[in-house]
């Protein structure tokens, strides 16, 4: 095959990233052919140990062998990429250790159990983030979450699992990259009289310039229709889900994070298909986004992350078109995603991260009906010490660029929904190992189900 040295680099290069079946090989040359091959689901999850080459021929699945005229320092390069960017499978007693109960941890009686959604022998892509759960009109659950090698990479789609019977099934792609533009922050949310469940997303190469999508489930969501684009201005839910009024509005706390970070609500009276947007909640200190919902006595609530370094909260009338100004609450976090969710007893609860820097610890506060305070009441993560890399993570001949021991776990960005038993379902983020770059962490999506009765 003759290409020249720049296309040869290119085509490995999205080769790696997007984990092509490469049954299509010419056409993944023109990226014109990107839209169609998605719809095909030809663009899938392969393990990168699919593509195998040496300094001077590539394999390509399917394709044979072909020769190319490689130096030397780009045969390692890409050999270094493999060993990185590839499905790392931990063992039964790293899964073991996951899972198991913390009893000694605060509030760890209303914990009913502990559950990864993902297989690890056969977990299809190497990073997850950003889960999101529902209860679709059959009583089974769904989550979804986006998935890739990481975050902004453009193999990333909207993968989905179903509970039923007190598991989780195998994972489904629900949503592929466009264009090469990854997918961004699903959010679940079922509707009923009649059941439909809508799956929100956001796609593009960053939360600045990213477009939302939204897909339709007319069958507790076995199927999908194709994504559709929001109205122009409107951006869809920025992580947690809808509230859905007894009119049958729905309520999307959205955000803006370019030209500084935004919040405000957008809604819609005839299930998703006209929408109408409000003016920006005011906030006078740094900025806020991806804000969470929730009912109270009197009217809406929201809680949102902040620059600030502490959650921020506003409120307002019972058809949430009228919000006060945000205001810092004396709640601790990270600038990480939290969620809310309002209980059938009034109470609600708050997950997020209870600290300053860092998401290796994660809790839910409790705020009782009518009260103004939330107050820490379960630890569901707490790794408070750095975490020895995976040898694949590490490179020796460069022992200063990444030291041994990475950062401290993540667990992060929480989705909390009660379901029709009264049960609480929380899924969130969860790493096997320290954050070594883009290397290891945000393995797998936990899964905690929590009786409130106990709390």
């Amino acid at each position: 095959m003759n290409l020249d040295f720049a296309h040869f680099i290119s085509f490995i290069l999205f080769s790696l990233l997007t984990q092509s079946l490469g049954r299509k090989y010419e056409a993944l040359r023109d990226a014109h052919d990107l839209q169609e091959l998605a719809k095909e689901n030809l663009i899938g999850t392969r393990s990168i140990q699919d593509i195998k080459y040496s300094s001077i021929e590539v394999t390509l699945p399917d394709s044979g062998h072909e020769k190319f005229p490689i130096p030397s320092f780009l045969s390692a390069v890409l050999k270094k990429f493999q060993r990185r960017l590839g499905v790392h499978r931990y063992g039964p007693e790293v899964i073991a250790k996951a899972t198991e109960p913390h009893n000694g941890w605060a509030g760890s009686q209303a914990v009913v159990s502990r559950s990864l959604i993902l297989d690890e022998a056969t977990r299809p892509t190497r990073s997850q983030h950003a889960s999101t759960i529902t209860q679709v009109g059959n009583g089974d659950l769904l989550a979804a979450w986006f998935g890739g090698l990481w975050e902004k990479h453009p193999d990333t789609g909207i993968w989905m699992s179903r509970y039923k019977d007190g598991r989780w099934g195998e994972p489904m792609q629900a949503a592929w990259p466009l264009y090469g533009e990854p997918c961004w922050n699903p959010v679940l949310v079922h509707l009923r009289d009649p059941d439909e469940t809508l799956l929100f997303y956001k796609v593009g190469n960053n939360s600045e310039t990213w477009s939302p999508r939204l897909m339709r489930s007319y069958d507790n969501g076995f199927t999908w229709t194709r994504p559709e684009g929001l109205p122009q201005s409107i951006m869809g839910p920025a992580k947690n889900k809808p509230l859905v009024l007894d009119d049958g509005t729905i309520i999307v706390g959205s955000s803006v994070e370019s030209k500084g970070w935004t919040v405000h609500i957008e809604y819609s009276k005839d299930r998703g298909i006209t929408w109408k947007r409000l003016e920006p909640i005011e906030y006078e200190r740094a900025g806020i986004i991806q804000p969470a919902l929730f009912k109270t006595r009197g009217g809406l609530g929201m809680v949102a992350r902040s620059r600030d370094r502490f959650l921020v909260e506003a409120s307002a009338d019972q058809m949430g078109q009228k919000w006060s100004k945000a205001r810092l609450m004396a709640i601790p976090n990270p600038n990480s995603g939290v969620d809310t969710v309002t209980l059938h007893d009034g109470r609600v609860l708050l997950a997020y991260n209870p600290l300053q820097k860092g998401r290796f610890r994660l809790a839910i506060a409790v705020r009782d009906d009518g009260a103004a305070e939330f107050k820490p009441k379960i630890l569901l993560e707490d790794t408070d010490v750095a975490m020895v890399l995976p040898p694949e993570c590490q490179d020796p001949s460069r022992p200063s660029s990444l030291p041994p021991e990475a950062h401290r776990p993540e667990y992060s960005y929480p989705a909390i929904i009660q379901s029709s038993d009264g049960l609480v379902h929380v899924t969130y983020t969860y790493s096997y190992n320290g954050r070594g770059k883009h290397c290891c962490g945000r393995e797998n999506i936990m899964h905690v189900v929590i009786d409130p009765s106990r709390i």
